[in-house]
């Protein structure tokens, strides 16, 4: 004897297991693209803080590898510039980082 409703096993359905993956998917994407965001953010308080110290130390609008004076017009875009553009064209060439570059100079990091 066959009862349907007793030996039937309700298997969700792969609509269901779909969309449910995609959700997964969607949400680690959002939780990756947040991260991202927040490491950008971080890295960009960074280079305000080691340009404030900057400020307080006498040093800014001075290239922190060859000493030049960095150019007001580098400096009203980006104020918190730490090398003139040849020195900063420099670095990016050999792949260093501003804030690597920058910490291995004075030594120390910023806020720490």
């Amino acid at each position: 004897m066959y009862f349907p409703s007793v030996c039937a096993i309700e298997m969700p359905s792969p609509s269901r297991i779909t969309a449910d993956t995609m959700d997964e998917v969607r949400l680690a994407e959002e939780r990756d693209l947040a991260t991202r965001l927040l490491e950008h953010d971080f890295a960009d308080i960074r280079l305000v803080d080691a340009a404030l110290t900057r400020i307080k130390n006498g040093t800014y609008g001075l290239c922190l590898r060859c000493d030049e004076t960095i150019s007001l017009n580098r400096l009203g875009v980006m104020p918190h510039a730490a090398y003139c553009v040849n020195c900063q064209e420099a670095v990016e060439r050999n792949g260093v980082n501003e804030v690597s570059f920058h910490d291995d100079l004075t030594g120390t990091l910023v806020g720490q």
